[in-house]
Parts: C-alpha cells; sequence; structure tokens
C-alpha cells in the first residue's frame, strides 16, 4: 500500500507500474538534455547519436562518457533526480567568466561612505536568434575539426620524444558545430550575443576596506547554456596625501620644531568628514622625536558599525635647528634652561682629538653597512622576498580565485653555434630579468610557481647527471637549493603540472608579453598547461610596472653600479694620451656611429690629436646595471668648434636634470633637450630659420635620432617605458622615444642628450626639399669630420620633490680638460685621490 502517490501522477502511471514502464522516462529526460541545447541539437540532426558521442575540449567530454552508460541502463539518470550527476546538477552550474572592476576610492569617501556609478560592457544573448547565432536548422558540423570541437597537434620534444595536445579548435571554439556565413543572423552576425551598456550602482560603505569585494551576482556577460557570472567591484584605496590607514585607525605625521616640542604646540586639523579638529599640548609636556599621541575615537568607522571608530594616531618628527642658529651668548642661556649635561669628562694629555665631518650616505661605502672600500660581499642579494610581496599585493587587487598560482621560466644555456660550448661554462650565464627579481635564481633551466593567496614559492630545478660533478662540482640537493634560495620547497622540473595540481592550483597565471624597447616577445613557460585555467595577460603590466619602481636595495645596488662606473670613467680619461688605440673608446668621427664596436665596425682605430672621445660604458653589480657616457677631447683641450657642440649638449643635460620630478612629461623634457640644442646651432650659424619651425618638421633628430633617455634596472633599457605594452604615437616625432610617461618617485632614468653629425641623416636631410631650408651646409661640413658627434648621459633617481644625480662626473669644459691626461686620479665626493 503506497503512502503517497505524487510522483506516479507526475509521470502518469499507475503505483503498480513494472522497471521497463518507469525506465522509458530516463530516456524522455535524455532526450529533453540534448533536444533543448541548441548545438547538441544541431550536432544531433545532422550526424545522430554518433555526433553526440564525439564529446569536446570544451567540458562536454564527460557528456559523451555519460551517453553510452545511459542508453544502456547504468549511471548518470538515476542521479538526476538526486541532484548528483554531472549531466545534470554540475552542467547545470557552469557561468561564465567573472567580470572584475578595479574602483580606486579615496579615503574621504571611504569615511564617509558614497554612491559611485560604473559603467559595464556586457554581452547578453542576441534577442532575433535567440543565441543560436543564425537561421534555425542552419548548422552544419565544422570542417576543421570533423565535429570533434577539439584540435589534437603534435610536438616534438626531442628525437623519438612526441607530445600531443589537445585544444579547443579555433573555427567553432568547441560547439563542434558552425552556422554558414548566409545564415548567420543579422543583429549579432553569429556570435550569438550582442553587446548591452548598464549602469551599476556601487554603494561604498563607512570603513569598507582596500580589496574588499562588492559582488553583483548575475550581472556579468550572457552566454548560450550558461548562467550569467557574477561582477566583482575590488576596491582600491587610494594613497592619501595626509592620512595613512591602518584597518581601523588613522595615523598622521607632523613635523614641529624644537621650540613647539619644548614649549607647547598647538595647529588645526582637517579631518576627513570636513571637520576641523584643534590639537594642542601643553607647555612643558615634552614632545621627544619619533612619539606618538592617541584621539580616541577620531579613526575611521568600523565597517557594518559605522558608529564606532577606530583612533587618530599622531606621529611628532621634532626638526632640529640648523648648525650655528644662534649666538653663543643665547646658546648659554638656552643650556641654563635645560637639564645638565652628562657628558663632561676629563680629558689627559695622550688623547687624540678628532673631527666629526658630515656623512653623506650616497657616497659610503658599498652597501651593506660595512666599510669595505671597494669591495662588496656578493652574498649580499636584492631581496627577490620583497619583490614577491610587491607583487602579489597588486596581483591580489585583481585575482580573485584562491587557487591561482604564477608559473614562470628562467633562463636556458644557449649553445655557441654548433659546439657544446654553452653560456654557463667559458661563457657568462645571465639569468631572465624577470625570473631574478622574481626568484633571485642565478643558474640556468629552472622554473618558478607562486601561490597568489599564501605566498608560498616553489621552484622546479632542472636534474643534473651525476657523472657531470666531475665538471661542474658538486651538485647541489633539492634541499641545499631550498635553503639557499629561501622558497618553500624544490621539486624537479620533469613533472610541474603534476606537482602544481597536487599543490591545489587551478590557475596559471602565466608571463608573455612585448618588451617595447626590442619588440621581441617573451614567451610563455614551456610547459602542457592544458589542466588548468591559463591567463598570459594579467601578470605581464604589473609584474613590469612593479620593476619600473624600486626598492631602496635596488637602489643600494644601482648605485654602487654607477659609482663604480664613474671611477672607471674618470680614470680612463686621465689616462688616455694622443696614438693611443681606440680599444674601447669611441674616437673622431667614429663618434657619430651611435652603437660603434662590433665585428663591422671595430675599435681599432688610433685615437690622434684633435678626436674627441665618446665613451659609453657602464658596470653591471648584481644583475643591475648603470650606464653613463663621458665626451671628452683626446688631447685634453677642446677646439673651439668641440667646445661650441659640447656646451650645447651639457645645457641640454643640466636643463633636464633641472627640471626633472614627479608629474613632469618626459616628453616635455625630450623636446626641452632638442629645443636647447637646435638653440645652439642656430648661433653657431649651422641651422637657420623659424626655431618652432624646425621642431615641427623634425630637423631635431637629424642630429639627435634618439630619445633623451631610458629605464635603466636590472636591464640597460630596462621595462617598463609604456604602460600598456603597446607603442603607440599620434606625433611621429615621438616615436624615437623609449618611453612617454610621466615621472614618479623611485624611476631610475638616463638622462643622455646627444648631437651627431651622421652622414646618413644630414645628406637625406639636405635632399628633402622641406628641412634643407633649415640647414646651412657649408657650416655643417666644417663639423663633420671635426666632431663627429657628442653625448652627455647620467642616471638619474626621481624622489620625492626633484630627483638625484647618481653619476656626479666631471662635466664642465674646465673639469673635463683639467681631467684628462692628467695621470691624477680626481675622486668622487668621499674617496681619496691617488697618483
Amino acid at each position: 500500500m503506497v503512502v503517497d502517490t505524487v510522483l506516479y501522477d507526475v509521470l502518469k502511471v499507475r503505483p503498480n507500474a513494472t522497471d521497463a514502464e518507469i525506465k522509458k522516462f530516463k530516456e524522455i529526460s535524455f532526450a529533453y538534455e540534448v533536444l533543448s541545447d541548441r548545438s547538441k541539437r544541431a550536432l544531433y540532426d545532422m550526424q545522430g547519436i554518433e555526433g553526440l558521442k564525439g564529446g569536446g575540449d570544451d567540458g562536454d567530454s564527460m557528456f559523451s562518457e555519460d551517453l553510452m552508460s545511459h542508453l544502456f541502463g547504468s549511471g548518470i539518470f538515476g542521479t538526476m533526480f538526486g541532484g548528483g550527476g554531472k549531466l545534470g546538477k554540475e552542467r547545470r552550474r557552469n557561468r561564465t567568466e567573472e567580470i572584475v572592476y578595479p574602483l580606486r576610492v579615496s579615503l574621504e569617501d571611504l569615511y564617509r561612505g558614497k554612491v559611485s556609478k560604473l559603467q559595464l560592457n556586457r554581452n547578453k544573448i542576441c534577442a532575433k536568434c535567440n543565441g543560436f547565432g543564425g537561421k534555425a536548422n542552419s548548422a552544419i558540423p565544422c570542417s576543421e575539426c570533423q565535429g570533434r570541437g577539439v584540435k589534437v597537434t603534435v610536438h616534438q620534444l626531442a628525437p623519438g620524444v612526441m607530445q600531443q595536445v589537445r585544444s579547443s579548435c579555433p573555427e567553432c571554439k568547441g560547439e563542434r558545430v558552425v552556422i554558414p556565413p548566409k545564415d548567420r543572423c543579422a543583429e549579432c552576425r553569429g556570435k550569438k550575443t550582442v553587446k548591452e551598456t548598464k549602469i551599476l550602482e556601487v554603494h561604498i560603505k563607512p570603513g569598507m576596506w582596500n580589496g574588499q569585494k562588492v559582488i553583483f551576482y548575475g550581472e556579468g556577460d550572457h552566454l548560450p547554456c550558461y548562467e550569467p557570472g557574477n561582477v566583482i567591484i575590488v576596491i582600491q584605496e587610494k594613497e592619501h596625501e595626509q592620512f595613512i590607514r591602518d584597518k581601523d585607525n588613522l595615523l598622521i605625521k607632523r613635523k614641529i620644531n624644537l621650540s613647539e616640542a619644548l614649549c607647547g604646540y598647538k595647529f588645526l586639523l582637517r579631518h576627513l568628514d570636513g571637520r576641523n579638529l584643534l590639537i594642542t599640548t601643553s607647555p612643558g609636556d615634552v614632545l621627544s622625536h619619533g612619539s606618538t599621541r592617541c584621539i580616541w575615537g577620531e579613526g575611521m568607522p568600523k565597517y557594518h558599525n559605522s558608529d564606532f571608530k577606530g583612533n587618530l594616531y599622531i606621529k611628532f618628527i621634532v626638526e632640529f635647528p640648523s648648525s650655528h642658529f644662534t649666538t653663543e651668548i643665547h646658546l648659554k642661556e638656552i643650556e641654563k634652561c635645560l637639564p645638565r649635561s652628562s657628558t663632561h669628562c676629563k680629558v689627559s694629555r695622550d688623547v687624540e682629538e678628532v673631527d666629526l665631518l658630515p656623512f653623506e650616505e650616497r657616497y659610503a661605502a658599498a652597501p651593506g653597512g660595512e666599510n669595505r672600500g671597494e669591495a662588496y660581499n656578493t652574498d649580499d642579494e636584492p631581496s627577490d622576498e620583497e619583490n614577491r610581496a610587491r607583487l602579489l599585493r597588486e596581483l591580489k587587487k585583481v585575482v580573485t580565485s584562491p587557487a591561482t598560482f604564477i608559473l614562470m621560466e628562467g633562463g636556458k644555456v644557449v649553445n655557441h653555434h654548433t659546439t657544446d660550448l654553452v653560456e654557463g661554462d667559458s661563457m657568462v650565464f645571465r639569468q631572465e630579468s624577470y625570473f631574478f627579481w622574481t626568484f633571485g635564481v642565478k643558474e640556468p633551466g629552472f622554473y618558478g610557481a607562486i601561490s597568489v593567496q599564501t605566498g608560498e614559492t616553489y621552484l622546479f630545478a632542472p636534474e643534473v647527471e651525476s657523472r657531470r660533478s666531475i665538471w661542474l662540482g658538486k651538485i647541489p640537493s633539492l634541499e641545499e637549493t631550498k635553503r639557499q634560495y629561501g622558497v618553500t620547497e624544490v621539486f624537479y622540473d620533469d613533472r610541474i603540472a603534476e606537482k602544481l595540481s597536487t599543490l591545489g592550483c587551478l590557475s596559471v597565471l602565466t608571463l608573455t608579453g612585448q618588451n617595447t624597447d626590442s619588440e621581441l616577445d617573451l614567451v610563455e613557460p614551456d610547459v602542457n598547461l592544458t589542466r588548468f585555467h591559463v591567463n598570459n595577460k594579467i601578470l605581464y603590466p604589473i609584474i613590469t610596472e612593479c620593476r619600473v619602481f624600486k626598492t631602496d636595495r635596488e637602489l643600494e645596488f644601482i648605485r654602487y653600479a654607477c659609482k663604480v662606473t664613474c671611477q672607471a670613467h674618470i680614470q680612463t680619461m686621465c689616462c688616455c694620451e694622443v696614438d693611443m688605440s681606440e680599444l674601447q673608446l669611441e674616437s673622431g668621427p667614429n663618434a657619430a656611429i651611435l652603437h660603434y664596436g662590433h665585428a663591422g665596425k671595430p675599435n681599432d682605430r688610433i685615437m690622434k690629436k684633435g678626436d674627441l672621445c665618446v665613451m659609453d660604458m657602464g658596470a653591471e653589480f648584481s644583475s643591475y646595471a648603470s650606464d653613463v657616457t663621458s665626451t671628452f677631447p683626446i688631447s685634453g683641450q677642446f677646439l673651439p668648434k668641440q667646445c661650441k657642440i659640447y656646451e650645447a649638449v651639457l645645457d641640454a643635460n643640466r636643463a633636464i636634470i633641472s627640471k626633472a620630478k614627479p608629474e613632469e612629461s618626459w616628453i616635455v623634457l625630450h623636446m626641452t633637450a632638442q629645443k636647447i640644442i637646435l638653440k645652439h646651432l642656430i648661433q653657431a650659424g649651422l641651422l637657420q630659420g623659424d626655431l618652432e619651425s624646425m621642431i615641427d618638421v623634425s630637423v631635431g633628430s637629424v642630429f639627435m635620432p634618439h630619445g633623451v633617455g631610458h629605464f635603466l634596472g636590472l636591464d640597460v633599457h630596462d621595462v617598463g617605458g609604456y604602460l600598456k605594452g603597446v607603442r603607440s604615437f599620434e606625433d611621429k616625432k615621438y616615436s624615437i622615444l623609449r618611453t612617454t610617461r610621466v615621472l614618479k618617485p623611485r624611476m631610475v632614468i638616463t638622462v643622455e642628450p646627444g648631437c651627431y653629425f651622421i652622414e646618413t641623416l644630414i645628406n637625406q636631410a639636405l635632399s628633402d626639399r622641406v628641412k634643407s631650408e633649415y640647414l646651412v651646409k657649408s657650416v655643417i661640413d666644417d663639423y663633420r669630420e671635426l666632431v663627429g658627434g657628442v653625448r652627455i648621459e647620467d642616471v638619474i633617481l626621481i624622489t620625492e620633490d626633484g630627483c638625484e644625480n647618481l653619476t656626479p662626473l666631471p662635466r664642465t669644459v674646465e673639469e673635463i680638460q683639467a681631467c684628462v691626461g692628467s695621470k691624477k686620479i680626481i675622486p668622487l665626493a668621499g674617496d681619496s685621490a691617488e697618483t
């Protein structure tokens, strides 16, 4: 006796129905599953059950696996009613990808709250064709993949070693069928979706924090057979010029003078909500340097409970007066008011009195803090751990999946033509710069992975045959490599994908992009990642931007490389003589060849009296570069015409250094250099006509055919010259620039204006109907052989309020003439002279 007949009534059968009568509904359910999906229905219409068995690379392979078991009575349809089957429950869960938008919010808005309107551009299912893409029953099997939805390609990894890779068919995108062009929907052109704009209101509630997410469920892209994904707004807190946030607390730093610290202080503080707070300290309540005071309940509001607030902390920075700020009589009066000095001591006759001199950290010995002279401990490397932390902070602003890993490949050894000589043997191997910046690994053949969520770091090392220890020495074990590089774990590189899976990885960020200097592409890791969701768009711009802004540790290494480079320049100038070979120098007319010193033009000229030497060289320290150019007369005296050109370039160099500061446009500085050089050429009679007209027709590029500088870091021409990694110019005269960015603190960039008499460019300009009007050929001819070219290159660091010249070389005509050939080593600041 049955208790309830509701389910029997749904199927319209009696409670005593046989198993065979019930089983027919499994076929009905299966038929509905196929025929309700337009792509599967089209495939079935053309190929029948055999077509449905083909599977695909878009997740439908399990459909064909379940198909036969269903038709022959086992598996999935019993679970369809219980919600456990793949075909039922999991397939209905498929969603389109989440759309993530970063939203920059000021600290004021996070304090008070705000409603921001965000324009969302998304896909929606085409209403005209109802998401089919064309006329009903017009779909045909894809000819590219023969209706299978996947393409199989075979790669030869080594002789006799083949790799088979399955990928989604690019023609049908894994759907196995395509719609002929004549039958495609006129509205969506066969794409099944059309673009739609929607305005989202993002409610910024008081107390929200940096990185917090606001989720709009189901507001993502719409696709046939998919549920729309979510739109995730990630709050990005803007840096405030006065307040520093620490969770629910606020901190400000306030500079006060010694009098205010001792005798009391009063000031008005404008809070984030516009209120003015009067803050006072009582006379006699001494504020020591670095002391912190608290104002209760004036911090950030607590999220979801804005009636309660954190605290406001004020850190006082006491600025002492400069030396000799008052008379000795006044100092005695001040001394009477202060506690008695405890430094009185008896001085015997055998003591030695020494002087205290001002300390300039920039001219201290090598990085590390110890006085090492010119030596340097190579164990002190840049902190790749700090670099990884910076990278992950930025990635977490846009990456939402907790199972995301970074995967990068290091540099490989390269054979010298067909020989067995490789980099790392007699040739020096240099690690790929992105990999070195991230992991600090020096050896070739490594891979590296990082969990974006936890920061745990893994290395995959090449397994070196033990017999190679005969030539290479002891091969480090995995445990030794782990300790050396301070990572979570080290594995061999034979099963990278499997190891990532065991670590819980579902998504992989790979590094690929184009270097805007070389226009060469960075290749993705040579690893089979088909089991993961791979994104090759996110990592490159973020890690590149991190490399643009140098850490304190990186700046130490660059400073040291620049200091050694300057010493080498000075020593070379002091030791130069007429009739020496160029060797690594450039001189005379060869100075007009920008990259002189190659197989076609070796440095083999004998330097003669009257020649100018253009010496472009830089030391590299722990993979960090320097890049400095000096121009000087080999005889020790500039000729008058040489002096005019040198002064033109020096004026441009000095002008750029004086103007370089945060928010200054590099385009403006480049054009400033060109204008200064052109003015000098007009005054010297080499050019004639209106200066602005010359600029408009690019006469400046005839004499300075390069940008006025480039970023410097791990690479001499360092990355990040263009924000989005793409060179695009509205004005062709800017196409020679290696960067067009606005300057920011912690950028390191070269300043290298030049003026050259390059035969090819001058002859082209003289043949040009427009440019030739500005050139005075007879005067230019007098300078061609005599000058060749002049370039003056320095390295500068952009600071908070200007810039710092990291390469303080002798630059004026008088300084250089006193240096060249003197045989006396002229020291940099902080060094001692030697003869």
